[in-house]
């Protein structure tokens, strides 16, 4: 691409890794008054705006979800590997408040082991990059997203949900076997938008970024902090782990691995990751 090469790694750009979920969906009787498709006010951009104010609630006061659920999918496991999110409201064409009154449930793999990769397509900046997620390419990606689907179908269909979630409208009740509802996630799932991975740092060939020595070197050169995520699979939620070590890593770019920095209750918390060898602490 006539672009000068610096310094040749190639694990930069590869490893990319997504949480890739289907959206569930449910009416909710409309006489219920229970989602924000019967509850947001008219002109809703103007009242839930001030409703927001001085108290944060209402619809614009929402998390991105809720109600959640962390799962096992199978047994033996030691710790959750699926989450199940829930949103009181059903979103019609390009993300409007839909006027049929229902829920949504969102789910995926916590620990995806698909992986793409997102390189630069051309010398030109405005060109976008070539971005493959290669989602559910995985086994366990796949096997982990029906269970979850099967999971919230159990949850939503419970007794106690009896005259509250009336009917499946997404994928619908006639999906069932495994062939069809992985078609139907390939072609209805979606982003939540928490890549990771692409800078990935440890010892092996593919790492770009190697703890301590090449830390300090590419770190400092890029007036950049470096934190290593290569050496502990911590809690539940990759992209979110990452984020929270990144806000917690001191200034030095080389300030040790986490591990190093566990107080020795949490060190005694660290345990295999049984798919991948990783390790992660036991929530």
């Amino acid at each position: 691409m006539g672009i000068e090469v610096r310094h040749e790694l190639k694990g930069v750009g590869e490893n990319l890794r997504d949480h890739y979920s289907p959206r569930m969906k449910w009416t909710v009787p409309l006489s219920l008054g229970m989602t924000y498709n019967d509850k947001a006010p008219w002109p809703w951009p103007v009242l839930a705006g001030a409703e927001i104010r001085p108290h944060p609630q209402g619809l614009l006061g929402l998390p991105a979800a809720p109600i959640r659920a962390y799962v096992r999918t199978r047994a033996g496991l030691d710790a959750p590997d699926a989450a199940i999110s829930w949103i009181p409201f059903l979103v019609g064409e390009n993300f409007k408040l839909a006027k049929d009154s229902g829920v949504i449930a969102i789910m995926n793999i916590l620990r995806s082991e698909s992986t793409g990769s997102i390189h630069v397509s051309s010398r030109a900046p405005n060109v976008p990059p070539a971005v493959r997620f290669n989602f559910l390419s995985a086994q366990l990606d796949r096997e982990v997203t029906l269970e979850a689907m099967r999971i919230t179908r159990r949850i939503m269909t419970a007794p106690a949900m009896r005259g509250i979630a009336t009917d499946e409208i997404a994928p619908g009740v006639n999906i069932q076997s495994d062939d069809e509802l992985l078609d139907w996630v390939r072609n209805n799932a979606e982003t939540t938008y928490h890549p990771v991975g692409t800078c990935k740092m440890g010892s092996d060939p593919m790492a770009v970024g190697r703890r301590p020595a090449s830390c300090a070197r590419y770190g400092r050169a890029a007036r950049r902090r470096c934190v290593d995520h290569a050496d502990a699979d911590l809690g539940q939620h990759q992209c979110a782990v990452d984020h929270d070590r990144g806000e917690g890593i001191p200034d030095d770019p080389c300030g040790g691995s986490l591990i190093d920095r566990l107080s020795p209750a949490e060190s005694s918390k660290i345990i295999p990751h049984q798919a991948s060898g990783k390790t992660h602490a036991a929530r």
